[in-house]
């Protein structure tokens, strides 16, 4: 059985760049998407349009490596990769 891999993405008022690297994603096993409290709709983007995308509201921009530690604590998967939301695959 191949490992598992779970995408670790954190993210601060980035909507349309979150969106399109959201799309480039969509076969990947799982995504976590850390959004530290971004004030441009990012949280409603993700439940809206990528309701399969674990999503972690931080109530304070905690930064990106917390955060990814962050995302970290909610993946399930074997392997993670961390991907910046302005990446596409």
């Amino acid at each position: 059985m191949s490992p598992r891999l779970s995408v670790l993405i954190v993210s601060y008022d980035v909507a349309p760049l979150l969106r399109r690297c959201l799309t480039s994603l969509r076969e990947a096993d799982e995504v976590v998407v850390v959004d530290n409290a971004s004030s441009d709709g990012s949280p409603e983007l993700v439940r809206r349009e990528f309701p399969g995308v674990v999503l972690v509201e931080s109530p304070a921009n905690v930064g990106f490596g917390a955060g990814v530690n962050l995302a970290a604590r909610h993946a399930t998967g074997d392997v993670f990769l961390l991907f910046n939301p302005d990446a596409e695959v």
